[in-house]
């Protein structure tokens, strides 16, 4: 070949050389540039359903009588083993007694006619609400704050600490320390009440000084002495403020100076009345008697609320 044919290829090579450069140059694809195709992920797995209460629910250990759980709008009986969480609210019959306890050590022990509702429920903070009974708490050791509110009285105590809060019938609130100090607010004062020590809270007042828990129950009532002409009586006597009253299995309202008063239904003839008082540390005594109802003349529906007073003779 021709060292001129030679020349010429060289030539028309370097020519198509350039000009493919300047067609990538100046003509380049201006569409955007397909997402290059990657495996999918694996499915995560189910997450775990929330926990109710971040500290646990309180476990129901006992079961005595009727017990229930108020979950939404419905009350539904529970037996041992089911547990009792945040916004959820428990009861007691009558003649009936719950324990509860929840994973950090946290119990409560519940009497019959009780009503508790759970507030807060935390791996350190416990916060309940009393709407009537008396419960008997123990604070976990790892326990920050167990508070337990009632009618406008609130008791806090530390972890290790043992104590009761009752609320009686009329509003008004007891509280006492087996163990540990606790700290009772309301109307915006405060008291401490150490162990073996009780305060006494009047509806809408602030808590009493604390006093030492009576080592005996006192009881004391007037009954009545002659017959009674009428199908019930009011039956009065005195007791230690703070102490929970009932007179044939009916709770009798405490005042604050400790007298009480209840409405006894009669029968004609004799009618066994047993009045029983227990202190809130759970030491009890009762007083037995017998009021005598006269008996309605014949015709009379003894269905109606008042004997006739015998005719003079």
């Amino acid at each position: 070949m021709k060292r001129s044919n030679l020349i010429v290829i060289a030539l028309c090579a370097a020519v198509l050389a350039a000009g493919a450069v300047v067609y990538v140059v100046v003509f380049r694809d201006e569409r955007p540039t397909e997402a290059i195709a990657r495996p999918a992920p694996p499915p995560r797995p189910p997450e775990d359903p929330p926990a109710r209460g971040s500290g646990g629910a309180f476990e129901l250990v006992e079961v005595t009588g009727t017990v229930e759980v108020r979950r939404g709008d419905a009350w539904v009986p529970v037996a041992r083993g089911d547990q009792l969480s945040t916004n959820e609210s428990i009861r007691t019959a009558k003649g009936s007694r719950a324990v509860l306890r929840t994973p950090a050590g946290d119990e409560l022990v519940l009497r019959e006619r009780v009503e508790l509702a759970v507030g807060e429920l935390g791996s350190t903070v416990t916060e309940l609400t009393l709407l009537r009974g008396r419960v008997k708490a123990a604070a976990g050791a790892g326990t920050e704050r167990l508070q337990i509110s009632a009618k406008g009285a609130t008791a806090v105590a530390p972890g290790g600490s043992r104590f009761t809060v009752y609320s009686d019938t009329r509003g008004a609130v007891a509280v006492a320390s087996e163990q540990g100090d606790v700290k009772v607010l309301a109307k915006g004062e405060s008291v401490t009440v150490g162990t073996g020590m009780q305060t006494s809270v009047a509806p809408g007042k602030a808590p009493g000084k604390p006093q030492p828990v009576a080592a005996e129950v006192f009881l004391s009532v007037a009954w009545p002495k002659d017959e009674i002409h009428e199908t019930k009586t009011t039956l009065r006597g005195k007791t230690t403020p703070g102490t929970e009253v009932t007179v044939n299995g009916e709770p009798a309202s405490v005042l604050e100076d400790g007298r009480f008063e209840i409405t006894v239904p009669l029968r004609p003839g004799k009618n066994k009345v047993m009045v029983l008082a227990e202190s809130i540390d759970g030491k009890v005594r009762d007083a037995k008697g017998n009021v005598i109802a006269d008996a309605p003349p014949p015709g009379t529906d003894p269905n109606v609320g008042h004997f006739p007073p015998p005719k003079a003779p």
